[in-house]
């Protein structure tokens, strides 16, 4: 368990945590200077497991480091000084609190031996309206110290006991990928380069590949420590200090994290749902602030869809550096001179921000934080159109947890609102299927009016490669064709009964090359057939498909085309000799035929694929299919 300690400067923060944990967290500059200035971290033991310790500082010129250190913590003590009562940096460092949903929060009123019972009970009711004035906030436990007598302690103990007792393991933030902001780096003789940070999720473990972003290297987890002892594994929500070793990059610092190897991108642009804390201090549109998230710190531009008034209200960040962000991420936002904590908010769609435009970004954020899971989720599938089914990939943009996600989308895929692309990932909203499918019959029937009637179907997913995926576009076809609204011959596609709707000018042509196949049995080839009627070759093999679909010619490969009513006669032929004789040759059925080689082998290659005849080295048997269509024939 992480607890946080916040409040305003010199209201005694630093001198509770050397009660309760026995050691000081002051450097030699804090302790000159009096007053915490960075980060300071330490730990206790309890019978129900280890407590760490974040010691903030509270001053308003170090509130940056304040915010760094209050991205993990699971219970915070908001220390206020009996003598001085609420401070600027109380109000600042509440709001810091809520805005990173620090949802137990205990309020320890210091420096008891300073003021009479009388006025902390004042104090106390003060605190209580400060509270109330907070959305969805219980009243907190209240305790009453002093350091300097070291009265009161007891009972903070036996409360932090208890809720260090309520608290379990995060499972499901265990099994995601690791991720650790770093907020202190220091090498250590005899060590080498030691970070330390709270693991927001996942686990790492000694021999570990991970990757130091923003800074786009990577490093190798030579030792790990949590609380002064060495361990092999470091869990989600635990301090841990990393001993790495690293290849190439610029030296870790505030601000980077260490994440696992490949799970993580970076980026310059989100989508955001922001909620001011004051009027007086609106946020504009297109204005520089102060962002605020894990321990990073950096400048960014917002773009908004209406003014940043009182109301929550969707937002575009765009940050100065890259920085990892995923779904539902908390940040804060500072005035760009760092005197104002102007709103808190969560992070949207990181990786769909970098290819929009921001009004569409805005209102994917807008749609998404007012629904549920489910509708969240069908509105960023209606909004794609087409997503690989991967709930990683769902969770960075929109939020949720895995089983959350599963559920809402089978509930999709049930409502028929969404469609999975069989043997493949991907998923499909049924729009855009409809849009699609509407789009390839509109292509066609454009094709068909330009005269050319069939389509290869490996062209047309070709075509359409922008409107989805192959085999989505391939599913789209097959559905089609399912319908009756497309219909197939082999690799091409068409639209029905488009044989009737040919131009007299077309049927006088279809009619000339009839001419060319009727009682022959050695037609022209295609290209023979462009010469032979001067005709061009799209417009020959347009009206060739045309007949191949309407049974009128069969193209048995080779380029050799001939009527059924030849090829008939030619498996009447193969009948009378493979009824006398179990094998004939290639030549006797070539002589019987009265055709050349180059027009019987094709025919024989096409009869074997029919299963009519069977190839036996040079000789010929029959095939499987033979006796079936025999008897057939009879």
């Amino acid at each position: 368990m992480l607890i946080g300690m916040a409040g305003h400067v010199d209201h005694g923060k630093s001198s509770i945590v050397r009660q309760l944990t026995g050691n000081d967290t002051s450097r030699l500059e804090e302790r000159r200077r009096g007053l915490t200035i960075d980060l300071g971290f330490d730990y206790f033991e309890t019978a129900h497991g280890s407590v760490s310790v974040i010691d903030v500082p509270g001053h308003e010129s170090f509130i940056n480091n304040m915010v760094s250190g209050a991205h993990g913590f699971d219970v915070a003590l908001l220390v206020i000084s009996a003598k001085d009562g609420i401070q600027r940096q109380t109000v600042e460092h509440l709001q810091i609190l809520r805005a990173f949903e620090v949802r137990c929060i205990a309020v320890v009123i210091s420096k008891c031996d300073l003021s009479d019972e009388a006025a902390c009970r004042t104090l106390q009711n003060e605190v209580a309206k400060l509270f109330s004035l907070i959305p969805e906030e219980a009243l907190p436990p209240f305790f009453f110290v002093s350091a300097k007598q070291a009265t009161g302690f007891s009972l903070l103990r036996e409360w932090i006991e208890k809720k260090r007792s309520e608290c379990q393991r995060d499972l499901l933030t265990e099994s995601l990928p690791f991720r650790m902001p770093i907020d202190r780096c220091f090498k250590k003789e005899g060590h080498g380069r030691i970070v330390t940070g709270t693991v927001l999720q996942g686990t790492v473990n000694v021999g570990d590949r991970l990757d130091l972003l923003s800074n786009d290297s990577e490093a190798i987890v030579r030792g790990i420590e949590v609380h002064q002892h060495v361990m092999p594994t470091a869990h989600s929500g635990e301090r841990v200090a990393l001993q790495i070793s690293q290849r190439t990059g610029r030296d870790p610092s505030r601000g980077m994290e260490l994440v696992a190897h490949q799970a993580f991108n970076v980026t310059q642009r989100s989508g955001a749902w922001i909620r001011p804390f004051s009027v007086d201090f609106p946020i504009k549109h297109n204005s520089e602030l102060q962002l605020h998230t894990g321990t990073t710190k950096q400048s960014a531009r917002i773009l908004l869809s209406k003014p940043g008034v009182e109301h929550p209200f969707a937002a575009v960040l765009r940050f100065q550096e890259p920085i990892i962000i995923t779904a539902d991420q908390k940040f804060l936002l500072r005035s760009a001179d760092g005197r104002h904590t102007l709103a808190a908010g969560r992070f949207f769609c990181p990786d769909f921000a970098e290819h929009c435009k921001p009004r569409e970004i805005l209102k994917l954020v807008e749609q998404i934080v007012s629904t549920n899971k489910e509708t969240a989720l069908q509105c960023w599938l209606d909004f794609h159109g087409e997503v690989k089914h991967d709930n990683g990939d769902f969770r960075q943009n929109i939020g949720g947890t895995n089983s959350e996600l599963s559920l809402s989308l089978e509930k999709l895929l049930q409502a028929g609102s969404a469609v999975q692309v069989p043997h493949s990932e991907y998923i499909i909203s049924s729009q855009r299927l409809k849009r699609i499918q509407s789009r390839l019959l509109e292509y066609l029937s454009t094709s068909r009016a330009e005269k050319s009637y069939f389509i290869e179907e490996s062209s047309l997913v070709h075509h359409f490669r922008r409107d989805g995926s192959p085999p989505t576009i391939a599913y789209g076809v097959e559905r089609l064709v399912q319908s009756g609204k497309l219909q197939r011959e082999q690799n091409k596609l068409y639209l029905p009964q488009c044989n009737q709707q040919l131009s007299n000018h077309d049927a006088g042509q279809l009619k000339r090359i009839m001419n060319c196949y009727v009682g022959n049995r050695s037609g022209p080839t295609e290209s023979e057939l462009v010469i032979q009627l001067q005709l061009p070759k799209r417009k020959i093999r347009s009206l060739l498909e045309l007949a191949y679909s309407n049974g009128e010619l069969v193209h048995v490969g080779g380029g050799y085309i001939f009527t059924p009513e030849v090829l008939v006669n030619l498996w009447d032929a193969i009948v009378q000799l493979l009824s006398a004789k179990d094998t004939v040759s290639v030549g006797m059925i070539r002589d019987r035929w009265k055709l050349t080689r180059k027009h019987a082998i094709p025919l024989l290659e096409y009869f074997d694929s029919l299963g009519l005849t069977r190839r036996d080295q040079h000789l010929r048997k029959r095939g499987s299919k033979f006796q079936e269509r025999l008897e057939l024939l009879k």
